[in-house]
């Protein structure tokens, strides 16, 4: 039977774009493989007008007019088994994405050429019967030839720039900054973060077995793009290698590096993943899938297909069927298996999370609780599991047995630091509590009360004594010296007749020497007994003095740090003389006679 023009309709092409691009960022991918595949050095993927434009250069060879006419040939291809794409449609990829795709084109010594397809025309057109080569004939323009810009060279200039212009509405949720970023980061052939200290290591591990590591360099919002993983992780120095063989031929290269800390890795840093000519198939989770056993995922590698046998589907999140594929597959779900026993082995070998967690409580004070999470990785310990046996992974076992000794050493150290704290703990709570009953006992036996004066304890529950702590010394010199003012320095310097530590003016009311009222005394000994006099109620104004008007007056300084820094031991022993001072203070007062001039 032979087929006419007319028998292939336009629904085709709507197959084997939308179905293969739409509504996903994949054509991005296919213009970054057409880049290599034409060896281009640099490739440039920038946004304009916000996400209105995706424009994706690379400074690759060109084409000519005639290639130019060539490339937008549908399913037909020049490209060999060397090549990363082989099916003769990526440059239509973006068709489904954008209302207008330009591609304009250099190669040395040639013209500059553009081309337009109307790509909103063409997906109207997709949902009716008509021919595909009358609507495609009507949404691509013609060839033109564009002038050369003021820099460029006829004969040295070369290049191709696709640009995707009028992202559709739709999609603008898909084509964003972050996403385009985070999709090159885990499908294209780009080199390791500069933070994966291993990658030099894998990249001469992947050279010296046959992986063909792409040199082109890819830019996004003129910034380099690196391969997972994105973050530094704290992993063994060993990396596992190993390939996969099935009857004698190499299938794939794979290399693991393991974290030390017992912790799933999470997507945003990276995972297991398929590569083939640097190019991603499918994600990590399509390589755990393969799995039957359980696996927790502490490993990020890649496994890089090296057999021409096996081919990646037009999606690439699979493989085509070929020979030994099942047999392949298998394989892979059994070494992740092993990968998997080897994790669990990690798991009750290896208790740094609860080591680091311990270590954190106690220095947080929290004594109790980091004896719990000691107890859990004593537990943990006393579990026995084997290793797995696989060669590749035999690197392993050392590494994880001398993390797992180093924590037993820290858990160790840590139970005796913790005991002794908790033995300081009880000696300063037994201190406290003898300095605390022997305040209290002292209060009781006080002949004058001072409770009715005093706060126990601040706002923010410390121990601490209150600007009032001196009142009772005023209201007992107000009520024998007959004053009404509030001022303990004008009572004192009125009931013991002192002034700025001289002698006042005037006579005092009180006298704490009995002597002063003694009429037989000379008058040297009668000066001494109001010496004594004066400096009693100097006395009284500097303990108030020292107390409470700095207390009340120090605005934020540490005037009172003998007080503020000690423990609340030394707090209760410093209260307990305060307040003998003041009860001694208070007896003198009270048996402070009228001075009789």
């Amino acid at each position: 039977m032979k087929f006419e023009p007319g028998d292939i309709g336009v629904r085709l092409l709507e197959s084997i774009t939308r179905g293969l691009y739409d509504g996903n960022l994949n054509c991005i991918r296919e213009y970054v493989q057409n880049g290599i595949d034409c060896k281009a050095d640099k490739i440039e993927i920038y946004l304009e007008n916000g996400i209105e434009n995706l424009v994706i250069k690379d400074d690759a060879k060109g084409m000519t007019k005639e290639e130019l006419r060539d490339a937008l040939r549908l399913g037909w291809s020049s490209k060999t088994e060397d090549d990363v794409g082989w099916r003769g449609i990526g440059i239509w990829s973006g068709i489904s994405v954008c209302k207008r795709m330009a591609i304009i084109t250099k190669a040395k010594g040639s013209e500059k050429y553009l081309i337009e397809i109307n790509c909103d025309k063409l997906l109207e057109e997709m949902d009716k019967n008509k021919d595909v080569f009358e609507v495609l004939s009507a949404v691509t323009g013609e060839i033109k030839t564009l002038m050369l810009g003021r820099e460029e060279s006829l004969a040295n200039d070369h290049y191709t720039i696709i640009r995707l212009e009028r992202i559709l509405p739709q999609l603008r949720t898909v084509f964003t900054k972050d996403d385009i970023q985070r999709y090159l980061e885990d499908n294209i052939p780009a080199p390791f973060n500069p933070n994966f200290m291993e990658g030099k290591e894998i990249n001469n591990y992947l050279k010296k077995n046959g992986v063909e590591l792409q040199k082109t360099e890819i830019m996004f919002q003129n910034e380099k793009i690196f391969r997972p993983p994105r973050k530094a992780i704290s992993s063994f120095d060993e990396i596992i290698k190993h390939k996969f063989v099935l009857n004698g031929e190499e299938i794939a290269v794979a290399w693991f590096v393991t974290t030390k800390n017992n912790q799933l890795i999470s997507d945003e840093i990276g995972g297991v993943i398929f590569k083939k000519k640097g190019f991603t198939i499918g994600n990590t989770s399509f390589v755990v899938k393969q799995c039957k056993t359980s696996y927790n995922k502490w490993q990020v590698g890649e496994i890089h297909i090296v057999s021409k046998n096996f081919r990646e589907n037009a999606p690439r999140n699979n493989f085509e069927s070929a020979d030994n594929l099942e047999d392949f597959l298998r394989e892979v779900g059994a070494y992740i298996g092993k990968l998997g026993a080897q994790n669990r082995y990690q798991s009750e070998t290896v208790v740094t999370k609860y080591v680091e967690k311990a270590q954190k409580l106690a220095e947080q004070g929290k004594l109790d609780d980091a004896e719990q999470e000691i107890k859990k990785a004593n537990d943990r310990l006393k579990r026995k599991r084997s290793f797995p046996d696989e060669p590749s992974l035999a690197i392993m076992k050392k590494p994880i047995d001398e993390q797992s000794k180093s924590d037993k050493k820290v858990l160790d150290s840590l139970k005796k630091q913790i005991k002794s704290e908790k033995d300081a703990r009880a000696d300063t709570t037994d201190e406290l509590a003898g300095a605390k009953n022997l305040f209290n006992s002292y209060k009781r036996g006080m002949d004058i009360d001072l409770q009715n004066y005093e706060r126990k304890f601040s706002s923010h529950g410390k121990l601490d004594f209150d600007i009032s702590i001196t009142r009772p010394l005023i209201d007992l010199l107000q009520q024998r010296t007959g004053l009404s003012t509030n001022e303990l320095k004008d009572l004192s310097n009125a009931a013991y007749g002192w002034t700025a530590i001289n002698a006042s003016i005037k006579d005092p009311i009180l006298t704490v020497d009995p002597l002063l009222n003694d009429r037989s005394l000379n008058s040297y000994e009668l000066n001494k007994a109001q010496n004594r006099n004066r400096e009693f109620g100097v006395m009284v104004y500097a303990i108030h003095d020292l107390l409470v008007n700095v207390k009340k007056h120090k605005q934020g300084y540490p005037t009172l740090e003998w007080f503020e820094t000690a423990s609340d031991a030394e707090k209760y022993k410093m209260l307990l003389e305060i307040y003998a001072t003041l009860n001694f203070i208070l007896r003198l007062i009270k048996l402070s006679e009228p001075y009789q001039p």
